[in-house]
């Protein structure tokens, strides 16, 4: 009789979903504080942020605020400011992601040996991806100054040159910027690659090897192309991190009112832009679209880059 009764259980729907709910019900207790500490700090100011981005928020409790729409995302559309950062934080984008795959490229494949010199060159490199970006921006800011005090300007007065003005000449701006990136992020970039040479079989090469192909041409057709998942990796990455770009432009741009961006906006990103209009002109609204925007730029691109990772390697 009681078999009978646990069949007619078991083969009870309502009964299996409510004893599922029972088993799980603990687990989901646990995860509830999470759940609550993610919707409150990461959910409801994502809403938040869009509601006030079809307003004219200020930021002062005391001013009305008003729906205007879709008003600010034309007013940024046409703003001259908005689009020279677009400009900027494009080439630094480009150059950076592309020198600083290359050259993780190159410092993984010839590091990867498990020798003493090559592990205690890996951690020199690798240094600058765990030390603080506030800390070293100020420092290369020192490096770079404009005067004759400057690190830079000493070595070329050493060599009998003129003083240059580094963070008095917009064209000196992106390139300093891509500069300090590639410096504290190839580190990073070669572990991913050294991850990804490691988990690839060595049998394959040694085959290559033993039907006469030399380094340079194993490493184009099997290297390579199975590093294509760990690269795309960190291209995709590494162009999301690039468009948030803020310390190092706030700082080495004096982020002050007038001299934010640098001269000629040379300096000037989406993010620092974000900043100059919601915390220092109280345009709460026009940033909160600057964000919106900004994000779907990233998401944008960052979906053709998957695609074009997936395309490439359906193609092998």
């Amino acid at each position: 009789m009681t078999a009978i009764a646990r069949g007619s259980q078991a083969a009870n729907p309502k009964v299996r979903h409510q004893s599922k709910i029972s088993k799980y019900l603990p687990l989901y207790g646990m995860m509830l504080p999470f759940l609550l500490l993610f919707f409150v700090f990461t959910v409801w100011p994502l809403f938040r942020s869009i509601q006030l981005s079809l307003t004219d928020y200020t930021g002062i409790a005391a001013r009305e605020i008003n729906f205007v729409g879709v008003d600010n995302y034309r007013t940024l559309l046409s703003d001259e400011r908005f689009h020279t950062s677009l400009w900027n934080i494009a080439r630094y984008v480009f150059f950076t992601v592309t020198i600083n795959t290359i050259v993780g490229i190159i410092l993984a494949v010839v590091l990867q040996a498990q020798g003493k010199i090559n592990q205690i060159t890996r951690t020199l490199f690798f240094m600058p991806a765990v030390t603080s970006g506030l800390a070293t921006t100020v420092v290369w800011k020192y490096v770079f100054r404009s005067d004759k005090y400057g690190l830079m300007n000493i070595l070329i007065a050493s060599l009998g040159g003129d003083v240059i003005r580094f963070l008095g000449t917009p064209k000196y701006y992106m390139p300093i910027f891509v500069f300090i990136s590639i410096w504290g992020g190839c580190g990073m970039t070669m572990v991913f690659i050294l991850a990804g040479l490691r988990s690839i079989n060595p049998e394959l090469n040694e085959a290559a090897a033993i039907d006469g192909a030399d380094s340079w041409r194993r490493f184009w057709t099997i290297t390579l192309p199975l590093l294509r998942p760990t690269l795309l990796y960190v291209v995709v990455t590494g162009t999301i991190n690039a468009f948030q770009l803020f310390d190092m432009a706030y700082i080495i741009s004096g982020g002050g009112q007038d001299s934010m961006g640098g001269p000629l906006d040379a300096g000037l990103t989406p993010l620092l832009y974000l900043y100059y209009l919601g915390f220092t002109r109280f345009n709460i609204g026009l940033a909160s679209a600057l964000a919106w925007i900004l994000f779907l730029v990233i998401i944008v691109l960052s979906l053709i880059l998957l695609r074009i990772g997936r395309f490439t390697e359906d193609t092998l």
